[in-house]
């Protein structure tokens, strides 16, 4: 399963969502959902604007997770 650990990144910096969205002009919905959902994958612009921003490479945060793996990371949520 792809997931993306933005999460994490964010956290390390201490960005929020809300300060995600300002930060990169990205739409303020579509940075919830790489805050709170790690099975949201973004478009190539989104991640062109994570990059332009904080040099983020895309597999910086996107992962590949054995489906079992995933699936006891949900079950534990």
């Amino acid at each position: 399963m792809i997931r993306n650990d933005l999460r994490r990144l964010l956290d390390q910096k201490g960005i929020n969502a809300y300060r995600l969205h300002q930060q990169t002009g990205i739409h303020k919905a579509t940075a919830l959902k790489l805050y709170h959902d790690p099975e949201y994958i973004p478009r190539p612009d989104v991640m062109e604007k994570l990059a332009e921003v904080y040099g983020w490479q895309p597999g910086w945060y996107i992962n590949y997770v054995p489906k079992e793996i995933a699936e006891s990371l949900v079950a534990t949520t």
